[in-house]
This record gives structure tokens, sequence and C-alpha cells, in this order.
């Protein structure tokens, strides 16, 4: 038996794709490094209609000196963050977002710009890809800078949020801290990624990190202050406003349970 923690909070299309990847690993009694499962159920999203790209990462692998035809064709197994981390290495930083400042411009990039670059089609690059076959056909532009940007910038501040849970700093100035880190990602998903502030599992809500023993009454605030006019306008039933604002606590990720 294979179960999701409800306060791991997976969107419905990863906890589908990992429940179903790490049930099946054991069933056969086999284990794969993290990495590898991670590249793995990120291929699978785009047979499940998550439209997700590669372009960013082909054309910052490439500008980074692999080859065209191995960008294309490794890239699945390489870490880009890896050359993204030796280019900041070289100018005597660690910060993987300088890379992308210096090689992608801020402007997008159209189809052509990026078939050059990759001395290929993106019909022919993603031609095994339907779901991706279908962004090419609908997008002119792509904006591979800002992409890039939240990408590996998101992934500096999960590990710098690791970090201050795992420090012993006091409560005040650890929430102060990972408050921010917070406010700098749904930024960071608003501006640079342009999409809404969670995934599907939380149908685009917003993540406000509160005290337990405030939470209730920030709740009632929230219901007050923000759905109220929402509630009038006969948008939103009253009886459905616990569906809308809700508290939750960080738990346990993926389990298995063997009955």
């Amino acid at each position: 038996m294979f179960a999701f923690y409800k306060g791991s909070r997976l969107s419905s299309s990863t906890a589908f794709v990992c429940s179903s990847t790490i049930a099946i690993m054991a069933a056969f009694g086999v284990n794969f490094p993290k990495k590898e499962i991670a590249q793995l159920t990120c291929q699978c999203e785009g047979y499940i209609g998550t439209r997700s790209g590669g372009m960013d990462q082909i054309v910052l692998a490439i500008k980074l000196g692999m080859k065209p035809m191995g960008a294309i064709l490794k890239l699945k197994h390489s870490d880009v963050e890896g050359l993204c981390l030796s280019f900041a290495s070289i100018h005597k930083s660690s910060d993987p977002v300088l890379a992308i400042k210096e090689i992608l411009k801020e402007e997008p990039y159209t189809a052509e710009e990026i078939e050059k670059i990759a001395d290929d089609k993106l019909t022919s690059i993603f031609s095994n890809n339907p779901i991706y076959l279908n962004v090419i056909k609908a997008d002119e532009h792509y904006k591979l800078h800002q992409r890039a940007t939240h990408v590996y910038s998101e992934a500096k501040r999960v590990l710098a949020f690791k970090d201050i849970v795992s420090s012993n700093e006091s409560g005040e100035e650890m929430l102060k801290k990972l408050g921010d880190l917070m406010n700098e990602s749904h930024y960071s998903c608003s501006v640079s990624y342009e999409c809404r502030l969670t995934g599907a599992g939380w149908g685009g809500c917003a993540v406000a990190l509160v005290k337990e023993s405030i939470a209730p009454q920030f709740i009632l605030d929230l219901k007050e202050r923000f759905y109220k006019s929402r509630v009038d306008k006969g948008d939103i039933s009253k009886n459905d406003l616990d569906l809308y604002v809700f508290a939750s606590k960080p738990s346990t990720g993926a389990t298995i349970f063997k009955l």
C-alpha cells in the first residue's frame, strides 16, 4: 500500500507520477538515486498533460560549452546546474544564476534564434513529445532568461530554507527568514515565471506562514477582509469558505506501507 500524507501538498499530477514510480519500485524491490527518480518523474509529467519545457536548459548548456547534439541528446542526464556553478566558480561566485544573467539575454528568444543555437529544428528536438510540439505551435517567443532565473533561484531558496530550519536560530528569527524566502519565491513565480503561486494541487493558492497560535484569527480575518465581498457578490457561497482558506502543516512526504 502506498500513501502520501495530507500535508505533503504535492500537486495532483506530481502526486500521481511520484506515487506510481515509487510503488512500482517497491513492487519490484529496486531503488534508484534520487536524482534519477527526479529526472524520470519530470519526464513522466509530460505524458499526463503537464506543459513543461527544456529550451532554457538546452540553450544554457550549449552556451556553457556543451555541443548542440550533446545538449539535446544527453540533457536529461546532464547537470546543467553543475555547468552554471562551474561558470560561477570561474567568476569567483557560487551563484548559478550568474551564468543566466551573463549568457541568456533578457529579451524573449524566437524559435529561429533557439534553432540557430541548437543547430536543429525545435520540432525535431521535441519530436517524441506531442505536448512540447503543441507548445511550439502556439508560442512565438520564449522567455528563457526569466524562466531559467526562476528555476535556479528557486533551487537556491529550497537549500536556504533547509539550512534555516536546521539551524539553532530562535523561533522569531527563523520565521522571519523563512517568510522572506517565501515572499521571494512568490514574487519570482509571479514575475519571472508568470505562473500561479502554487501548483494544481493547491489550485493557485497563496501560502502564508503563520504562527499556530494565531492561525484561527488569521483565517477569520481573511474571510472577513478578502472573501466577504466575493460572498456578497455571489461569486462564492458562504458555506464553501472553508474550501478556500484553511490551515495546513508540513509533514512527511511519500511513504510505503507494507501490510
